[in-house]
């Protein structure tokens, strides 16, 4: 059986981590791989080619650039984004592709859990919110739905999003919420409930630099809602400053000891910069946790 699926893999000084994204990568049947060696000086790319993947090599031009010359490579009908240092896990990639037949043309599958890894090995999973989100959902949030390697995307449409048109920012930072706000276009994410992807927090953009991701990620946001004539406003200094310890704290949050005190602390400055959108967000938590002890009772009832 086939299953028609290609992983394109961004990656930059490599060698220690790559294996193990390919390895994950062969285990969900990609029949496909192809590595963009992003200027490297250790051997990444020659262990690429030693692990059987179509490898590209540029001057070193970032992840953006890498991922699109990844996508332009892939020929397979379906593609999956994973970075070097992140795993895919089989039983949820492939109820993402199970999605894509029967959504619409412009659908991609998402993996609703996402096993994020902190520096010290600790686990914790990251649930979506939603079970659709659309191209003014994404402007309206301002950020990616998750990781780039809990989507499953038709490659028609992720070719289309890496093209020129429309014009792109293409940031050093946010470079995964643009390619999902090009891709998304009329289309939407479907998620469903399983784990697909394990997303090292260790070395990641947004978690060493999370004020330049926000300041990104807001300028992409606005200038998407120009092309796409979606109505958003352009948010405050305050607001942007609260996002950007919110951030923070769920990057401390998310392989961390639920004690830490500096979390509370993050919470509570950034309640001080934006309390409309701290309030929020802790009503959308309450939400999830009802959503989700309902859910554990109907499973319950349904056990025989």
């Amino acid at each position: 059986m086939t299953t028609g699926l290609g992983v394109v893999i961004p990656a930059y000084q490599a060698e220690r981590t790559l294996a193990r994204a390919v390895a994950s990568a062969r285990a969900c049947g990609a029949e496909e791989v192809v590595v963009v060696d992003d200027g490297s000086t250790d051997s990444t790319a020659a262990l690429a080619r030693s692990l059987g993947c179509t490898t590209l090599v540029q001057p070193n031009a970032g992840a953006a650039a890498a991922r699109r010359a990844g996508v332009r490579a892939c020929t397979s009908p379906a593609i999956v984004l994973l970075d070097a240092d992140d795993e895919l896990v089989p039983s949820g990639v492939a109820r993402s592709l199970s999605l894509l037949p029967t959504r619409g043309p412009g659908c991609a599958g998402v993996g609703g859990v996402t096993l994020a890894v902190a520096p010290g090995g600790g686990e914790r999973a990251m649930r979506a919110r939603r079970r659709r989100v659309h191209l003014d959902d994404l402007l309206r949030d301002g950020f990616a739905p998750g990781a780039p390697a809990a989507i499953v995307w038709r490659a028609p449409v992720l070719r289309a999003a890496v093209a020129d048109a429309p014009p792109g920012l293409w940031p050093a930072y946010a470079e995964d919420y643009e390619l999902t706000v090009r891709a998304v276009g009329s289309g939407h994410l479907e998620f469903h409930d399983e784990v697909s992807a394990r997303y090292t927090l260790a070395g990641g953009k947004s978690t060493e630099d999370p004020m330049r991701s926000i300041a990104a990620s807001e300028a992409i946001r606005l200038h998407y809602a120009g092309v796409h004539a979606v109505p958003v406003r352009p948010r405050a200094p305050r607001a942007l400053r609260a996002r950007v310890l919110l951030r923070q704290a769920m990057n401390l949050r998310a392989g961390g000891p639920r004690t830490d005190p500096r979390y509370g602390d993050l919470i509570l400055r950034a309640a001080a910069a934006d309390p409309g959108l701290v309030a929020a967000m802790a009503a959308r938590r309450v939400r999830d946790g009802l959503s989700r002890d309902r859910l554990s009772r109907r499973r319950r009832r349904a056990v025989p």
